[in-house]
């Protein structure tokens, strides 16, 4: 093997996105030597359709927080550059795109060969604003910010597939971890659910759309709840659950699907510890806990059946399992039903209200299924109580309520206290959005 290929592959392994930055500056000279890479990458017809904005004037780069809605993190980049895409040719298959791409590709590359950090983000929501800010002509559209600095830290390489799963000849075969295209979790094994909250639930935290009052309620109803000895909150996602839990024990286990989910959650979720006594595994780790916590994950799980077993041959004699999951005849299920009607569609959507498709497929169970069920896997005094009748939490902490309803505030909270109200009649337990059950061994 030539000795610049060993060189070249030796940089690609190694480039990391870095998102932590020295306060060192970066000449001039420097930002034309990246930007130099960049436009000897190869383009659609050689039209170059690449523009590059180099940002180092922090009043600027607030502005293209605050008009374009970008990222806050662009601001802790000394530099940050914004490539512009000329979207009037080249259209075809997205070539133009495909053009900038590979220069931004190169532009990553060359910055750890300088020894600087890169991080390639496309996290703005108007990007016609940030084109406006920076006077740019309209041909022109904003495509991505490359945030450079000198790394302040490196993080470790995330893991890659085995070139076997991604490299096919002659024809696709297909691969035991693609991912189904229902939305149904029975047509899903659970390792195509790990490997799919692995690549598109990484951010979990983000995607769970739970407000800290909704979070308080559930954890005031199941606090009595909980059993004294060992407590296990089970397949935990963004662990917004399990950080509650810990304020409460600090001796709680938490068990992920994987590290890889773990990693994640430690990362985008606020107040949750790192500590020995979390971990990723697929199977229970923790032997006979006194109480298994399941939040809202029993609805992705590809046998409900299977997966309340599981727990209970698990549990300590006399131990205790909640599970909170949401039910099919509630506002949410008809949502559901509406929203499948609608689409003519049973696949996994990116367009689903409050993200559920982020957590992979799902399938709501009602009150009388979910006590069937926890009967026959073997649990005694099954009890089932429903919450929220009305999807008033959910409605408050959509970005929509946030920025055009905050004067509907009033009457959400009439409506909440309401809800209350009708959840002491028993009604609830029949038509509430959210089922929190408890069982013993």
């Amino acid at each position: 093997m030539h000795k610049n290929s060993i060189m070249l592959m030796e940089i690609i392994k190694n480039r990391r996105s870095i998102r932590q930055f020295s306060n060192k500056k970066i000449g001039r000279a420097v930002i034309e030597r990246i930007i130099d890479a960049g436009r000897w990458a190869p383009s659609a017809c050689n039209l170059q359709h690449w523009l590059f904005i180099a940002i180092d004037d922090e009043t600027i780069k607030r502005g293209i927080i605050e008009r374009g809605k970008a990222q806050k993190q662009v601001l802790d980049a000394p530099v940050v550059i914004v490539v512009f895409c000329n979207m009037s040719v080249s259209q075809e298959n997205y070539a133009n795109i495909q053009s900038c791409a590979a220069a931004i590709q190169n532009m990553s590359l060359m910055a750890y060969s300088l020894g600087l950090g890169a991080t390639w983000i496309a996290g703005f929501d108007i990007p016609e604003n940030i084109r406006k800010l920076l006077n740019v002509p309209d041909k022109y559209r904003a495509l991505a910010l490359l945030m450079l600095g000198y790394p302040k830290s490196v993080p470790n390489a995330p893991p890659r597939d085995n070139i076997d799963k991604v490299l096919h000849f002659n024809q696709y075969n297909q691969n035991s971890l693609d991912f189904p295209v229902s939305v149904n979790p029975s047509k899903w094994t659970l390792e195509q659910l790990n490997a799919y909250q692995e690549k598109i639930s990484r951010r979990g935290g983000i995607f769970e759309h739970l407000n800290s009052d909704k979070i308080n309620e559930i954890m005031d109803f199941i606090s009595e709840k909980i059993s004294k000895g060992k407590i296990l909150d089970w397949y935990s996602f963004s662990g917004i659950f399990l950080a509650k839990m810990q304020t409460i024990n600090k001796e709680i286990y938490g068990q992920f699907m994987s590290v890889q989910t773990k990693e994640s959650a430690l990362m985008y979720t606020p107040g949750l510890s790192d500590n020995k006594l979390l971990f990723g595994k697929d199977k229970i780790k923790l032997q006979k806990p006194d109480t298994i916590s399941f939040f809202y994950r029993l609805e992705h799980m590809p046998s409900k059946e299977k997966t309340l077993s599981i727990i209970q041959n698990a549990l300590n004699i006399g131990g205790t399992a909640i599970i909170v999951t949401r039910n099919r005849i509630s506002w949410r299920g008809l949502w559901d039903a509406l929203h499948f009607l609608k689409n003519k569609k049973h696949g996994i959507s990116n367009r689903y209200f409050l993200g559920l498709q982020a957590i992979g497929p799902w399938k709501f169970t009602t009150p009388f299924e979910l006590k069937h069920m926890l009967i026959k896997a073997g649990f005694n005094e099954v009890s089932i109580h429903g919450k929220y009748l009305f999807p008033i939490s959910e409605i408050i902490n959509t970005e929509t309520f946030k920025k055009k309803l905050k004067w509907l505030a009033p009457l959400c909270r009439i409506l909440h206290t309401f809800d209350k109200l009708i959840e002491k009649t028993g009604l609830c337990n029949i038509l509430g959005e959210t089922l929190i059950a408890t069982a013993k061994k």
